[in-house]
């Protein structure tokens, strides 16, 4: 049996409309989904790109940096745009929706150089509070200041005090012999006027006192590797071309994203210096790299092995006198036992007004000489502590003349002190953290050079974030989107 339909008008006219807005929501609904198939795209883009970080850094200095994988003659932007893509596209092939690439490319970018090395400042920081605990570390701040500010000031007390009683003690030596010559003048002159006379006086014997100033003037013109090394043979003396180091040359830079940060703060400097300490080689602990001094060309720069080494023990010398002329001069029982050397030296010249100065030389010396009895001992790999004490004084007034031949004997340390590279902890908190920075980078590029046999490798070559701008067609739509990634960044 047939049934029949109708519809009226108004109702064909409803539908239609129905018909229309369910279409509308459709299209809108994909398009909606096709706008977080984009950004999904572009974070499965960006998040595979940055895994392709390079893997010899990263296993060396714990630090994250995109390398391209071919040569480059710049910052490889396009490469990494052609990689970010590779990885995007497929994402996009959703059935049902169509969507298609359109223009795009990098629109900003970070290295790892940027702002004087700040990203390769900022993830050796974070890498180091992953190891150091946190009481342990404001223990230390405080314990490193401290010894830095007492350190900087008893530098100032040997320049003070050095120049000036040698100086002195020259003058009075010299005015002494002179005084000595126009005394045998003199005497000549009266022996003539009684040559007449049967009578002679027999001159007058007197008891010479041993000087050391002498002695020990001569040890500090020698060099100071031969006075504070057992083996100064066998120093590295391997050089580089300052020229060619990262640090002096002209470093490419990132475009258009972040700004340089504020100024480390002391935490933040101590936990990159501890980064260093604990990933460079110095004299004692050699780095497996091209130098083998590598925190000691942090400190000073130079351009041999040797030459920094011989920078760390002159400036290692200064501060240990600093310190010993410090105890000398608090000391009582040390015044007195120099006071009475100088008063015998003064008078064995026939000179006793000079006796203030002689005394002044004498403490001059005998704290050099007990610096160099430390520095031997840093450098064989004891400890020396900042502040000396009549128990951890090594060298008595009287074998401060035989000081040559106490540096072949054994050494005294002290076994609460501080190491050698606790020193260089020291020196390099009195420094630059600017400067600190790009000097590691030079060492990091040239070991990463030669673990990648490629001596074209450029560390400002190396992208930590990057900012990518697509336009992407979804149902014949333009979409634009912007996404940004780094390495600690998200």
């Amino acid at each position: 049996m047939e049934r029949k339909g109708s519809i009226t008008v108004f109702l064909a006219l409803t539908l239609s409309v129905l018909v229309v807005l369910v279409s509308a929501l459709l299209e809108s609904v994909r398009v909606s989904c096709g706008r977080a198939h984009v950004l999904n795209g572009a974070d499965v883009g960006l998040y595979s790109l940055f895994a392709q970080y390079d893997r010899e850094l990263l296993e060396s200095y714990e630090i994250f940096g995109l390398y391209p994988s071919v040569s480059s003659e710049g910052v490889p932007v396009g490469q990494a745009y052609k990689i970010f893509e590779g990885y995007m596209e497929p994402v996009l092939q959703v059935k049902g929706i169509s969507m298609e690439l359109g223009i795009g490319g990098i629109s900003g970018y970070t290295l790892l150089t940027d702002y004087g090395g700040q990203e390769f400042l900022r993830q050796s920081v974070e890498v180091q509070k992953q190891v150091s605990e946190k009481e342990g570390l404001e223990w230390l701040e405080e314990a490193v200041q401290e010894r830095a500010k007492e350190t900087q000031g008893h530098e100032n007390v040997w320049e003070e005090s050095e120049g000036g009683a040698l100086t002195e003690y020259d003058q009075a030596i010299d005015q002494a012999l002179e005084q000595e010559a126009q005394e045998e003048v003199q005497e000549e002159v009266q022996e003539e006027g009684f040559q007449g006379d049967s009578f002679q006086q027999d001159p007058v014997q007197t008891e010479q006192a041993e000087n050391p100033i002498q002695t020990i003037r001569e040890l500090m013109n020698r060099g100071i590797l031969s006075l504070v090394l057992e083996n100064p043979q066998e120093v590295s003396w391997t050089s580089v071309d300052l020229s060619q180091m990262l640090s002096q040359r002209e470093l490419e830079k990132g475009f258009a994203m972040g700004n340089r940060q504020e100024k480390a703060s002391a935490l933040e400097r101590l936990l990159f210096q501890r980064y260093l300490l604990d990933r460079m080689g110095n004299y004692l602990d050699p780095g497996g790299g091209v130098m083998k001094n590598q925190v000691e060309y942090i400190l000073f720069g130079k351009e041999s092995d040797g030459e920094n080494l011989k920078s760390a023990a002159n400036r290692l010398l200064l501060i240990r006198e600093g310190f010993n002329l410090s105890y000398l001069l608090s000391s009582p029982e040390k015044r007195a036992q120099a006071q009475s050397l100088a008063l015998a030296i003064a008078s064995a010249f026939l000179f006793p007004p000079a006796a203030s100065i002689i005394e002044k030389a004498l403490l001059v010396c005998w704290s050099f000489g007990e610096s160099v009895l430390d520095l031997r001992e840093l450098f064989s790999g004891g400890k020396i502590g900042l502040w000396k004490s009549a128990d951890t004084w090594q060298l008595s007034l009287e074998n401060l003349i035989h000081l040559p031949d106490l540096l072949e004997s054994g050494h005294r340390g002290d076994s609460e002190g501080l190491s050698y590279e606790d020193y260089l902890q020291v020196l390099l908190f009195l420094e630059s953290t600017d400067t600190q920075v790009m000097r590691a980078l030079d060492q990091v590029e040239m070991e990463m050079r030669v673990r990648k046999n490629n001596s074209s490798f450029r560390l400002d070559y190396c992208m930590t974030a990057l900012e990518v701008s697509v336009e992407v067609m979804i149902q014949d739509r333009a979409f634009t989107v912007n996404r940004q990634y780094g390495y600690g960044n998200s």
